[in-house]
């Protein structure tokens, strides 16, 4: 989208009442989840892998679902980002999505001709990612939701979320702070320039290179959504595992870099923070921006990857970003 065009839908925002608990802002905090899953006799549900692996008959199958409010403040960065969200537990699984089907509340904070750009966007997008569009189901509410069902089939090798072997390096595919980021701009905080660079990263598909995914580097992959990187971060050390974060290696949006970390403290991170000291020791105190980011809820964030040592002698030819590595013990350390 070219600058004056951008510049027309942020006078229409004006008037359209932004939600700024979009996209995996919007996510039950995982504590409550638990109890909730628990109380349901569903607490299974609690351990389940990125998307659900189905086989049927000769084939395996991967099924997943994600909605939540609109993120941005134009129809086209909404759809992208939703339908990229969506298919990211596809590929945090090695898997390959095939087709999708949309969920959508047409809510009155959109006129007509922003719920056709919305859903003609949701199309192109998926589109763009090889997945087919089979159908779907809208109604009418108060404000808009929009998000996919998806189908896809299993690749050639399959990454479960908890396979992470001890010395294996942590690896990030994209910079954390988008959520942070998103809460400076609507307040002011953040000019035109941030926004740009926020909807740059949410807006890149989470698909893998193919030659490392068919590597034996990887041993496994989750993507870093709305418990924040440390929240999916203890979902993937199994027991008897912990990691240490490299506080300098995070990377992180440049715009957030000199905003006040307490400024931008918010329940969303303690929310994460929480979530993840009931499953690990954290013992760091969230003093600083980059500590913050790594408890920030991302929507369409980057894949977590654990690898075998031995990718550090190819590891720019895959643009990651090593972070830390998976240790013994029950902490998570910052260092």
């Amino acid at each position: 989208m070219d600058r004056n065009s951008f510049e027309f839908w942020e006078r229409r925002s004006v008037e359209m009442e932004i939600c700024k608990s979009g996209g995996c802002m919007a996510k039950l905090p995982g504590s409550k989840l638990i109890d909730i899953l628990n109380y349901s006799e569903l607490c299974k549900l609690g351990q389940f892998e990125d998307s659900a692996l189905l086989n049927i008959g000769c084939t395996d199958l991967l099924f997943t679902t994600d909605f939540g409010p609109v993120v941005g403040t134009t129809p086209e960065d909404a759809g992208t980002i939703a339908v990229l969200n969506a298919i990211s537990d596809i590929y945090a699984m090695g898997g390959i999505p095939l087709y999708a089907l949309i969920m959508i509340i047409i809510g009155n904070d959109l006129d007509d001709n922003e719920r056709k750009c919305l859903l003609e966007t949701v199309q192109k997008t998926c589109k763009s990612e090889n997945v087919i569009v089979v159908g779907g189901h809208s109604i009418i509410g108060d404000k808009t939701v929009v998000g996919l069902s998806v189908i896809g089939k299993r690749g050639e090798n399959f990454y479960k979320k908890t396979n992470g072997k001890l010395g294996d390096i942590l690896l990030l595919t994209k910079p954390l702070g988008t959520g942070l980021g998103l809460q400076a701009y609507y307040n002011g905080q953040l000019g035109l320039e941030a926004y740009f660079e926020i909807m740059g990263i949410m807006k890149k598909s989470n698909k893998l290179d193919e030659e490392l995914l068919k590597s034996d580097y990887i041993h496994s992959i989750t993507d870093v959504t709305g418990f924040g990187l440390v929240g999916h971060l203890s979902e993937m050390l199994s027991k008897n595992q912990g990691a240490i974060i490299f506080e300098n290696n995070i990377p992180i949006l440049k715009c957030i870099g000199n905003l006040s970390y307490t400024s931008l403290n918010n329940e969303y991170i303690a929310n994460n923070i929480e979530y993840a000291r009931e499953r690990k020791r954290i013992r760091w105190h969230l003093d600083s921006i980059k500590k913050i980011a790594l408890c920030d809820p991302q929507t369409n964030g980057p894949l977590l990857i654990s690898a075998d040592r031995r990718i550090f002698d190819v590891i720019k030819k895959y643009n990651v970003q090593y972070i830390g590595e998976i240790v013994e013990g029950e902490d998570i350390l910052l260092q």
